[in-house]
């Protein structure tokens, strides 16, 4: 008689079932104690964020680099992001927070926005919504605070610049390289339509449209624009448009022909695009912004704002490599934007001197210890967005934003 199937010992397992259970745990233990360790990280962040705004000195120059910084509207939940090499991230509405909190505080003398070579800002209410706590921080910090952008081109090589450089006007004052294109060219639609595609596959698409303008649908089946679907795809390019070139119109101080003007003859170089915004009634490039010229310096006044758009562009900063650079009286350390905090760090600015007065300067910084304060390592934080005022190549901007607020 056989036993009972219940007192039938279990099979042996096989030899390498224990080495995947001891492999599968040591995994889990591993990424478990990942998890722990990148909470603990975020809490020291936070931590320093908080050691550092209480440091902050009584001036500083708060930074904006959207250069290696990307503003999203919602932080991604993938964990390794960062580590395929993604952009550092930061929320809209943090980066908003921390502009208007900045603009409240009596310590922030400037507003430093570089935009960098960066073609993309995110869709158009995120930059609608940047700009205005742009313009929300002037209002606020009118006379204490001026705003100044730096690109060095909107719009290399030929593209387009309009988003990149619509956000740039709020600023005070717009700074780029001499060499730099101005891409005022407006905004386009580009859309795909797949039906070509899927008749060579022999493949039809059935879907039911209520009305001519319920076009999203025409992805599949559609070889193109319809006349509806271009329809409402121009009026809502020309609606967004126009407000766009108001609210830049509006900023700068221009009339909108002179504006238009300029976008009907873009892409521009720096000099066209300088004279893009003369004033027709004058018919001569205003000089007020303050930037000096070859071997005349740096003007004793900040470029002032809004007359005939005179700072679409700045053709001035390779004049004044060769004219003497206005150093800082006190130091005036800059803050980058973290996670809707104010940061500190290290300000590396080397200005771009004349022969004459490199030995002067030389000797004046020796004494002095240098015209800038280091961070000591340990104040730092470690994982700053935005770590360094990039002012190598403006020597005009370091004249107005740190010899002159």
């Amino acid at each position: 008689m056989s036993k009972p199937f219940l007192q039938t010992p279990p099979p042996t397992p096989p030899p390498w079932m224990p080495r995947i259970r001891r492999t599968l745990g040591r995994g889990l233990a591993f990424l478990g104690a990942g998890a722990l360790l990148n909470q603990a990280a975020a809490s020291y962040i936070q931590y320093k964020a908080l050691q550092a705004d209480k440091q902050l000195p009584e001036e500083f120059v708060l930074e904006v680099d959207l250069q290696r910084l990307k503003i999203v509207e919602q932080l991604p939940t993938d964990p390794f992001a960062a580590l395929k090499g993604a952009a550092r991230q930061v929320e809209l509405q943090r980066v908003v927070r921390a502009l208007d909190t900045a603009a409240a505080d009596e310590r922030v003398r400037g507003l430093l926005l570089n935009l960098g070579d960066r073609e993309s800002l995110g869709g158009m209410a995120m930059v609608q919504e940047l700009r205005d706590a742009i313009s929300r921080f002037n209002a606020t910090c009118k006379g204490r605070a001026p705003s100044v952008a730096m690109s060095p081109a909107f719009g290399e090589a030929g593209s387009n610049g309009t988003i990149q450089y619509y956000l740039a006007s709020a600023c005070d004052q717009v700074f780029m390289q001499p060499s730099g294109t101005l891409g005022l060219l407006g905004l386009q639609s580009q859309q795909f339509f797949f039906r070509d595609a899927l008749d060579k596959a022999q493949v039809e698409p059935i879907l039911y449209t209520r009305e001519d303008y319920k076009t999203a649908g025409h992805l599949f089946t559609q070889r193109g624009f319809t006349p509806q679907h271009r329809e409402q795809t121009t009026s809502l390019l020309e609606d967004i448009t126009s407000q766009m070139w108001e609210a830049v119109a509006a900023s700068r101080g221009m009339s909108m022909d002179s504006l238009l003007g300029a976008v009907t003859r873009a892409p521009l170089l720096a000099a066209a695009a300088l004279k893009g915004g003369m004033d027709a009634a004058t018919g001569k490039v205003p000089r007020d912004h303050g930037l000096g010229s070859k071997g005349g310096g740096a003007s004793d006044e900040a470029p002032s704002r809004g007359t005939g758009g005179a700072e679409m562009s700045s053709t001035e900063l390779a004049n004044l490599q060769d004219a003497p650079a206005v150093p800082p009286e006190e130091n005036m350390p800059a803050a980058p934007l973290l996670d809707g905090l104010l940061y500190r760090d290290e300000v590396e600015a080397m200005f771009l001197k004349s022969s004459e007065q490199a030995a002067r300067d030389k000797a004046r910084k020796k004494q002095q210890g240098g015209w800038w304060g280091k961070t000591p390592e340990a104040d730092r934080p470690s994982d700053a967005y935005m770590t360094r005022v990039p002012l190598t190549k403006y020597s005009a901007l370091q004249v107005c934003l740190h010899g002159r607020l």
